[in-house]
């Protein structure tokens, strides 16, 4: 009876422990939900390009040099990919 117990005993305390680790699980599952990464990555990026062209703005009401400085210029100067922001240099415009 006393191995009974025991047995018994290890089981629970493996079941808890199964218990907690799928409650880890389900709660980071929770947190990283891929539907709401993927919303963040989209608003981010939109925010991210309202700032690259609010930037070119000011830039081009600061003078004249600054006048032409361009969306991919402005990119390469601050070492930005263009992919990263959704930009296309061959219709030099955001697609994303």
């Amino acid at each position: 009876m006393e191995e009974t117990l025991e047995n018994l005993s290890k089981r629970i305390e493996e079941k808890e422990e199964l218990l907690r680790k799928l409650k880890m699980i389900k709660l980071h599952r929770m947190k990283h939900s891929t539907n709401q990464l993927e919303s963040l990555i989209k608003e981010w990026t939109g925010i991210c390009q309202q700032a690259l062209q609010d930037l070119q703005q000011k830039l081009a009401d600061q003078g004249s040099d600054s006048a032409a400085i361009g969306i991919l210029e402005l990119l390469r100067h601050l070492n930005i990919e263009p992919e990263l922001v959704g930009y296309s240099i061959e219709d030099e415009a955001f697609t994303d």
